[in-house]
């Protein structure tokens, strides 16, 4: 598990360090030089063909609409192109399996994302967070279930969600009630 953690990093370090060059797009995935991010209804054939070192995609939401396949990860990977799954760490998502396992933990704050619908702010550094059933666990789950579908790294997005706390609190309260 901690080597999959070290490769997630390193591959995040590689995306933050490629040169940033915007390629316009048909469809919702932003492209740049030698990397995509293509979270919804990826199609692996388009992918592979366009033979970037990088793809980052949503590990539930492949092709047609479905968790992605073992198969299709392997035919992107047989290209040399090394497929990442996006992984929130900072915020708890509604849509995702563990939802309902997590939804009444005390270090998941009531507080909706106003830009992304049925995201809530996570408090990772919550002592219960570390606990049994805590985010760290649900992490841990998720992490051990992205390496068993296939995936060779994670993104991880959001570690920085406690820089902007109390102004994200402040901001998205105020921005509810209106």
């Amino acid at each position: 598990m901690n080597r999959s953690i070290v490769v997630a990093l390193t591959m995040l370090l590689l995306l933050i360090t490629l040169p940033t060059y915007y390629i316009p797009c048909e469809r919702n995935e932003a492209v740049l030089r030698g990397a995509i991010f293509w979270y919804e209804n990826p199609d692996p054939i388009a992918i592979a063909n366009a033979f970037p070192l990088y793809v980052v995609v949503d590990p539930d939401n492949g092709p047609n609409d479905a968790p992605w396949k073992r198969s299709d990860i392997e035919m992107i990977e047989s290209e040399g192109i090394v497929l990442l799954a996006y992984l929130n760490i900072g915020f708890a998502e509604q849509w995702r399996d563990y939802w309902d396992s997590i939804k009444d933990q005390p270090w998941l704050i009531d507080v909706k994302n106003p830009w992304w619908s049925g995201e809530y702010f996570v408090e990772y550094w919550h002592e219960s967070a570390w606990g049994k059933n805590g985010w760290v666990e649900t992490l841990r789950r998720e992490i051990a279930k992205l390496i068993a579908m296939g995936f060779k790294g994670i993104l991880f997005n959001n570690v920085d969600n406690y820089t902007y706390r109390e102004e994200s609190r402040r901001v998205w309260l105020t921005h509810s009630t209106n």
